[in-house]
């Protein structure tokens, strides 16, 4: 074996001197990199926060040492919640998207969609694969809303329209961007039946309808007596939900008749006027009213009963009338005494009777006579003064007169 010349076992030993400093400076340097790419990954928020309401976060990212060549990202997970984040100018950040981080500090917005403790949880990592963890929590209610209902009288009118207020205000404006701003709301009627009515448009009990917020004047129409429990539930954009209820007195609707003949006597054959006055609590309700007469037992014949108009009215039959003051006629060939009924039902079923009593009679007269002389001679005249006077007259009857 040949013997190596002394300058090449100095270039050995020099390249074998150079390998082990640089594995000496490479162990050296890599805990160098490890310590100056340290960072820490920081999150404060508020704990409470409103349903669709925007809850700033703000982030803090701070390496140990800043490296230009290193590259920071972010991205989280919800922990069996529903929300996301947005951007500050309002983009959504879906969950598990890796975003770059170029600025060390920067808010998000979180948006619950549901209540209750939201966690969710960050991931931050460099190029370099250091990472760190972060988990921060939200505790998600509804935003509260005011919901007051009130009735507009202490005593309400069966099949009348009568007033319900409808207050709905919110406290904080939170809302579900994919819905309008309206409530929603629902209404069930215990012990009795009836339906509610907004600017004339009806909505049935069960089925769901819209208020703004603000008074809302409805009206209910009950369509059974007795005291009905009115159950209104308003639900919020949000979702959030309060129920009120209201015990309405449901009445009839009082009225009155008054029956008011000119005279209680009338000659044969000739009108008489009957006053007919009808009366109610309310002319502007949705009851109505029918009118019909009839002629008591103990009345000494009929008669021909006659409406403002003219028309002549069948005993027993029901026309239709309207609360007003009318002028009736009542004529009969007949002489005795009559007692008329006036009945008015309403569209309720309560009926309301008033009556007048009328005599047919025979026409008054009265008749004397004087004489010029009380003694008369034989084949004498002598002169005698009838008298009679009429108070009434009718070209059908004649006066006969005997001596």
């Amino acid at each position: 074996m040949k013997k190596l010349t002394r300058s090449t076992r100095f270039s050995i030993a020099f390249l074998l001197g150079t390998f082990l400093i640089i594995v000496a400076c490479s162990k050296d340097f890599e805990d160098v990199i490890l310590d100056d790419f340290d960072f820490d990954f920081t999150g404060e928020q508020h704990g409470e926060n409103f349903l669709f309401e925007t809850s700033r976060t703000s982030f803090s990212l701070v390496p140990e040492k800043e490296i230009t060549t290193v590259d920071y990202f972010v991205k989280y997970a919800p922990n069996n919640s529903k929300g996301h984040f947005l951007t500050m100018k309002g983009d959504i950040i879906r969950a598990n998207d890796t975003l770059k981080i170029s600025d060390r500090n920067w808010n998000y917005n979180y948006v619950a969609i549901d209540t209750g403790l939201h966690k969710v949880k960050f991931l931050a990592w460099d190029s370099n694969d250091n990472q760190k963890e972060l988990e921060l929590s939200y505790n998600a209610k509804y935003a509260s809303f005011s919901f007051l209902l009130n009735k507009g009288v202490n005593e309400f009118i069966i099949n009348s329209k009568n007033p319900v207020n409808v207050t709905l205000l919110r406290d904080k404006e939170t809302a579900n961007p994919e819905k309008q701003n309206d409530f929603e709301v629902t209404y069930q009627i215990e012990n009795g039946t009836g339906k509610l009515y907004l600017d004339g448009q009806e909505f049935d009990a069960g089925r769901p309808f819209n208020l703004p917020k603000g008074i809302s004047e409805m009206r209910y129409l009950p369509e059974t007596l007795g005291e009905h429990k009115l159950i209104v539930t308003a639900k919020a954009p949000d979702g959030a939900t309060l129920t009120e209820e209201l015990l309405l007195n449901v009445m009839n609707l009082g009225f009155s008749i008054n029956a008011t003949a000119a005279s209680t006597q009338v000659q044969l054959d000739t009108n008489l006027a009957i006053a007919i006055d009808l009366n109610t609590q309310d002319e502007t309700s949705d009851v109505e009213y029918e009118i019909t007469h009839s002629f008591a037992s103990t009345s000494e014949g009929g008669g021909t009963v006659r409406d403002h108009n003219g028309g002549v009215m069948d005993a027993g039959q029901y026309r239709s009338i309207v609360p007003n003051s009318y002028n009736y006629t009542f004529t009969s060939t007949e002489l005795g005494k009559r007692k008329i009924y006036f009945d008015i039902r309403d569209s309720n079923g309560q009926i309301k009777r008033d009556s007048v009593e009328i005599e047919v009679a025979n026409i008054p007269f009265t008749f004397s006579g004087n004489s010029e002389s009380n003694s008369v001679f034989p084949k004498r005249t002598n002169t005698i003064q009838l008298q009679h006077q009429i108070k009434w007259q009718h070209p059908k009857y004649r006066l006969h007169y005997f001596l």
